[in-house]
């Protein structure tokens, strides 16, 4: 947590300027980012709940993510990662929301979508912002890179937004 513990006090400090919230949406990182969030002393003030989703069958019942997208994009993709930020917005009435999912090894993958392949969805308001990684790590340096990638979007578009 050390080395997320400065994006996730910034983030605080953001959000509780506006009284605005954060929900989060996992499906690779496993609870770990909302994890890293409610370490901080407080976060009940700002973020508001999260859901792991790590089954496609959660991700359409919790989420409400369409299982069309699912079937036309595939689980890891720019689609469905958006699909659950919005969704984890909606769900748990959020201002804003954060989703990952991707293929954290040692197994999984697809030839389009090979493990280490990671969608992080962010939803600020209305807008909504995708991003792909390619992260050649282990299982564990994966999440946690994915996760201070997550925190650091979500910090970059927050202050730049219009």
């Amino acid at each position: 947590m050390t080395t997320l513990h400065p994006l996730v006090v910034q983030i605080a400090r953001l959000l509780l300027a506006r009284q605005e919230t954060i929900a989060t949406a996992e499906s690779c990182t496993g609870g770990r980012l909302a994890s890293y969030l409610t370490a901080q002393a407080g976060a009940s003030n700002w973020y508001a709940s999260g859901a792991i989703t790590y089954s496609e069958k959660q991700k359409v019942e919790l989420l409400g993510v369409d299982p069309s997208l699912i079937a036309r994009h595939g689980v890891v993709s720019r689609e469905v990662a958006l699909a659950m930020a919005r969704g984890a917005q909606a769900r748990f009435g959020a201002n804003h929301a954060l989703a990952t999912t991707g293929f954290a090894g040692p197994l999984g993958g697809t030839p389009e979508s090979p493990i280490g392949t990671v969608w992080i969805g962010i939803a600020l308001g209305s807008q909504l912002y995708a991003h792909k990684l390619r992260i050649q790590k282990g299982r564990e340096a994966l999440i946690s890179e994915v996760c201070r990638e997550a925190l650091q979007l979500f910090i970059h578009h927050y202050t730049t937004k219009k």
